[in-house]
């Protein structure tokens, strides 16, 4: 948030401690340490991967449609590649 930044991440390159936190109906938002696997372009999405992600809240969707109710949970501690 705050930055008008595109960021790619494929699915290998995300900490296997993130992936119950992702998916549909859920948002994730963090502190997150990225490492660039392309260079930087001026207006491209550059692709990264996910080194670790701190401070995390997740916002889970209660019902299918757009406008239902969000449940927030924060998630303790830093999530990191082993």
């Amino acid at each position: 948030m705050g930055t008008n930044r595109i960021l790619g991440v494929g699915n290998d390159d995300v900490p296997e401690c993130l992936l119950p936190h992702v998916g549909f109906g859920k948002n994730l938002y963090a502190d997150f340490l990225v490492c660039p696997l392309a260079p930087e372009r001026e207006g491209w999405m550059r692709i990264v991967c996910i080194d670790s992600a701190s401070h995390m809240v997740v916002e889970v969707r209660t019902g299918a449609v757009a406008g239902d109710e969000l449940r927030v949970q924060n998630v303790a501690g830093v999530c990191a590649d082993s």
